[in-house]
């Protein structure tokens, strides 16, 4: 699914896919993803 997701719906400068194992890694996935578009945001330029 996220090879998928890669090829066919994430596009953009900056953009990626964080891929999870089980509903159970959801959160943390999440909060990881959330902070990286978040660090990113906040690059000058």
């Amino acid at each position: 699914l996220a090879q998928y997701y890669r090829e066919n719906v994430v596009g953009g400068p900056g953009a990626f896919v964080v891929q999870i194992d089980d509903f159970r890694t959801f959160g943390e996935a999440m909060m990881r993803k959330l902070v990286n578009e978040i660090a990113d945001a906040r690059q000058p330029g």
